[in-house]
């Protein structure tokens, strides 16, 4: 197969995997890869869709943060991590966050952590959270990577509220 040919299967592969869903650079050249397309043709394809606007880790990157917090909200540390591991730059990365401030990572985590408390509280049968309870909340925000920060001012606010209510 000539390295046109190549080239043009390997555009069509991508445009394929592009049209389920939008993807990094890092993503679709290991994609290619594993295929076996050549590093040359891998290069002319990625150059290619970033010049018709159709890769760009930035937008990639935005649009990814925005689609968590509207559908799986999740703090700082982990949309790093989750960022980092579809090969975004650190540098994208700490632009794009760079709105994603400790108050913004609090209200999103303050809705997650009503949510789950009052799960817990249903299934206590005195509707008193505990210091066992206090402790899942903690355990849970931080599996969703909000800062320790914010862990303890929900957790505070839920003791604080629980002592007003026994008192």
């Amino acid at each position: 197969m000539s390295e046109g040919d190549q080239l043009q299967k390997a555009l069509q592969y991508a445009w394929r995997l592009l049209s389920y869903r939008p993807r990094s650079c890092a993503e679709l050249r290991t994609r290619l890869q594993r295929k076996g397309y050549s590093p040359v043709v891998i290069e002319q394809v990625i150059e290619q869709l970033e010049s018709a606007g159709e890769l760009d880790d930035m937008a990639f990157s935005r649009l990814w943060v925005g689609s968590r917090e509207a559908c799986k909200p999740m703090g700082r540390r982990r949309l790093q991590h989750e960022l980092a591991a579809k090969g975004i730059s650190p540098q994208i990365v700490s632009e794009v966050l760079a709105a994603y401030d400790e108050e913004k990572e609090y209200q999103l985590a303050s809705e997650l952590a009503r949510e789950q408390w009052q799960k817990n509280m249903r299934r206590n049968a005195g509707g008193r959270g505990t210091r066992q309870d206090l402790q899942r909340l903690a355990t849970w925000l931080e599996r969703r990577g909000f800062s320790t920060g914010v862990i303890a001012k929900i957790c505070r606010f839920y003791r604080e509220q629980d002592s007003d209510t026994n008192s």
